[in-house]
C-alpha cells in the first residue's frame, strides 16, 4: 500500500493507460452504432452480401509473397549492403527516439539534461541496438524466404 504521497504517482500511467483504452472502446462502439443506425435496410443487406463473397483464401495465402516484396523494397533484395545497413540503422533509431520521447514525457526526467548524454547514448545504442537489429533483420528475411518457398509449394 503506498504511504507516501509521491508513491501514488506510480499508479497513474496505469490508471492512464486503462481511461485511454475505455474512452477508444466506447468511442469505437459508438461510431459503429451511429453507423448502423443511419444505414438502411437495403445497405445493410448489401454489407452482408459483399462480406459474404469476399474470398480471403486467396488474399491470406499470398501475404508471404506480398509482405516479402515490401521488405525488399524497403530494405533492398541483398542484405549485406550499406543501404540496407543504413536502412536498418534509421529504423533503430528512430524506435530508440520515440522511445525516449515517450519515456521522458511520462517521466520527470529532464529532456534537456538527457541530451547532453547523447553522444553516449547514440554509441550505446549503435553496439546495443543497431547492429543486433540489423542481425535480426537478417533473420526476418530468411524467415520471409521460408515463407515465399512454401506459398510456392502450395501454388
Amino acid at each position: 500500500m503506498a504511504t507516501e504521497p509521491n508513491d501514488y504517482w506510480k499508479t497513474v500511467p496505469i490508471l492512464w493507460h486503462f481511461a485511454v483504452g475505455g474512452g477508444l472502446f466506447y468511442g469505437i462502439q459508438k461510431l459503429f452504432k451511429e453507423v448502423e443506425e443511419k444505414l438502411t435496410d437495403d445497405t445493410k443487406l448489401q454489407i452482408a452480401i459483399w462480406l459474404v463473397g469476399v474470398n480471403t483464401t486467396r488474399t491470406v495465402e499470398n501475404w508471404p509473397v506480398t509482405f516479402t516484396k515490401m521488405f525488399d523494397r524497403v530494405f533492398g533484395r541483398q542484405h549485406v549492403t550499406w543501404k540496407c545497413f543504413w536502412r536498418s540503422s534509421i529504423a533503430s533509431y528512430s524506435a530508440l527516439f520515440v522511445s525516449g520521447i515517450v519515456g521522458a514525457f511520462f517521466t520527470k526526467y529532464n529532456l534537456f539534461k538527457q541530451l547532453a548524454i547523447a553522444p553516449e547514448f547514440l554509441v550505446t545504442a549503435l553496439l546495443g541496438n543497431v547492429f543486433t537489429d540489423y542481425i535480426s533483420l537478417l533473420q526476418t528475411r530468411k524467415f520471409l524466404e521460408i515463407g515465399r518457398a512454401s506459398c510456392r509449394e502450395r501454388v
